[in-house]
């Protein structure tokens, strides 16, 4: 059988309906019952088409491993992600903005993602929390440097 690991809405004209897909990126449930799932939510996918069996790029199926091992290795880290967004950066290529739950914070991550960035994403949004004024910009941890983006 296969484990979900992240849950994506399909839009059409007049519906919306949730998918669930696993690390291979393949889809095999569709409807109302993914809702049981505590899973992050998987947004910038689009599905001209929708049906079981269907894959999604086979571009994003190495960040789906990453994050499925994620998953088995760091569970409370994966636990804390409440969505992915794929980004297209050019026609060969992605990045992912991440959100956390708990954390009004975008997270730019590149098109990869292990425990040891997610412990220095939890670490920067750790110390950014206790400082007075509530930051609600962008995080970007694509580069060695972290960089912060404030809305002003």
């Amino acid at each position: 059988g296969r484990t979900p690991l992240a849950i994506a809405l399909v839009s059409g004209s007049d519906f919306t309906i949730p998918v669930t897909f696993d690390a291979e990126g393949v889809v095999f449930q569709i409807g109302e019952s993914v809702a049981e799932y505590d899973l992050p939510v998987v947004s910038g996918l689009t599905f001209p088409d929708v049906r079981l069996g269907q894959r999604i790029s086979r571009s994003l199926v190495a960040f789906l491993s990453d994050l499925d091992r994620l998953r088995t290795d760091s569970p409370v880290l994966f636990n804390l992600i409440s969505e992915l967004k794929f980004v297209t950066k050019n026609r060969a290529g992605f990045e992912v903005v991440l959100f956390m739950k708990n954390y009004p914070v975008r997270i730019r991550i590149g098109s990869a993602i292990d425990s040891e960035l997610m412990k220095r994403v939890v670490l920067v949004l750790d110390i950014v929390s206790q400082q007075d004024e509530t930051f609600s910009g962008e995080i970007d941890f694509r580069t060695d440097d972290v960089v912060m983006r404030g809305k002003e």
